[in-house]
């Protein structure tokens, strides 16, 4: 472990009550730290969560309305995933020359295990869950935040091999040592405008995880993003690129088609070696997919990983929860959960991922998105649209009127709505394109009951007995 905190006996605040803080608090309470645990949501909301996670006499809660008082005397706070870095109240810290870092920066500087970093605005979790039992697939121990928060690796009785990181925006923003030993940048398109001033602010906060790249740094990166292309400018280290095109002879990387992908490695005597991957048993769909599965390739490629381990993966892959995700086939109409698809460009990917008559299910909180570049692929692939959520009156100005489009008041609504307007061999696809709405805190919650709906729909009614 470095020694690059000391914490021992010095006041340290933790932003988040959620499952990121509580390991944050557990580590922090063990190190000796004096705790405090900060949320802006009520106690009443709060104290059932924390009193089954923590031991509360070891530590302070502070919960309600964020208090600068809280911060009186801390030699350090912790941002746990998921709080936005531009609270007026970590601006008030770093002002009084508090120290303020986020999750993956703390984990970093407590942990010499080497990180995979997995950048950009989608496809970060399956990138990353594919890196990690890639990894696997070759004897290795490696952990990842894909479903558990990385400062669990601090709590564990063991040692891993790899650290596989999905690094946000947000986290990212408020690293000052974070120096991955490879970083993957899947791709970048507008997001989270509710959150930053502009796209150009949303951009430089993506960058930093080039910020302290070396030559010693592997980054894979996606050759088909102008956006990626400019960003890497005058980064220093080594770039392995993936591409929808195949690649000029004599460079390293990767490319696919619809029906395989392939890699070119390139000997220290110049000898290039191109390994073919039929794609036929890969059941993550869709070219976004492709794309995430030649990032990952390339990056464990850079470890050590073999083209038969990565292949092995390939055959036995399932997609992650609430991400393009096969949930049933009812009446030969198939359903499919995509509830973290938060940003049109998502959907988008998702949509094109089908061939098959399309029922769109959309919408939820908005974040200052332009919703135009659906135009296209609604007019193309959706045969009906239906619009849920607090978005949907600004949603259906933009593309409602490039397919027969239905607005309802619920996600109840939306999926009996997309059922009786479904036929054989149609798809029903809950992408949302935008944040969960008030009725929902999560993807994973919205994703959840979605199929919950499915599962009520796929039950056969019981006879009436007298």
């Amino acid at each position: 472990m470095s020694a690059s905190l000391g914490i021992k006996g010095k006041k340290a605040v933790v932003l988040g009550i959620n499952p990121s803080g509580v390991e944050l608090v557990k580590f922090l309470v063990r190190k000796g730290a004096e705790v405090v645990l900060a949320d802006s949501k009520s106690a009443e909301s709060t104290k059932e969560f924390v009193e089954s996670n923590l031991d509360v006499s070891k530590i302070q809660v502070d919960s309600g309305d964020y208090n600068t008082k809280t911060f009186e005397n801390a030699a350090l706070v912790i941002v746990a995933s998921g709080i936005p870095l531009d609270l007026p109240v970590l601006e008030a810290a770093r002002t009084a020359g508090i120290q303020v870092v986020t999750e993956i920066e703390f984990v970093s500087l407590y942990s010499e295990t080497p990180i995979v970093a997995v950048a950009g605005t989608n496809g970060k979790s399956t990138t990353a869950h594919l890196i990690e039992k890639m990894i696997e697939a070759a004897g290795k121990k490696a952990i990842s935040n894909v479903n558990l928060p990385l400062a669990r690796y601090l709590n564990l009785n063991q040692d891993a091999d790899y650290l596989v990181a999905v690094s946000t925006s947000f986290q990212l923003e408020g690293t000052r040592s974070f120096k991955p030993r490879a970083v993957v940048f899947t791709g970048f398109s507008d997001d989270h405008l509710d959150k930053y001033p502009n796209i150009e602010t949303y951009y430089a906060a993506n960058r930093e995880v080039f910020k302290n790249s070396c030559s010693q740094t592997l980054h894979v990166v996606n050759a088909s993003s102008p956006q990626v292309q400019q960003m890497i400018q005058g980064v220093p280290g080594t770039f392995v690129p993936f591409s929808d095109n195949p690649l000029p002879a004599g460079m390293r990387g990767a490319w696919g088609t619809r029906t395989e992908v392939t890699f070119r490695t390139i000997a220290a005597d110049g000898t290039e070696t191109e390994s073919h991957i039929p794609l036929k048993n890969y059941r993550l769909r869709g070219a976004a997919n492709r794309q995430n599965l030649m990032a990952a390739g390339l990056a464990v490629l850079g470890l050590g990983v073999s083209i038969e381990q990565i292949q092995s993966v390939v055959e036995s892959i399932r997609a992650l929860p609430h991400r393009l995700e096969f949930v049933k086939r009812l009446n030969s109409v198939a359903f499919y959960d995509d509830a973290c698809a938060s940003n049109p460009d998502a959907t988008i990917q998702s949509l094109q991922a089908f061939t098959e008559p399309v029922i769109l299910i959309s919408g939820g909180r908005d974040k200052n998105l332009v919703y135009e570049a659906l135009a296209p692929h609604i007019r193309q692939r959706v045969k009906n649209l239906i619009l849920v959520g607090e978005a949907k009156e600004k949603i259906n100005r933009y593309i409602g009127d490039f397919t027969e489009t239905f607005l309802v008041g619920t996600i109840e609504e939306a999926v009996i709505v997309a059922y009786q307007k479904s036929r054989s061999g149609d798809v029903i696809l809950l992408s949302p394109a935008c944040a969960p709405n008030d009725q929902f805190e999560s993807h994973d919650l919205k994703g959840e009951y979605f199929k919950d709906l499915i599962g009520q729909i796929a039950q056969p009614r019981r006879p009436n007995v007298l």
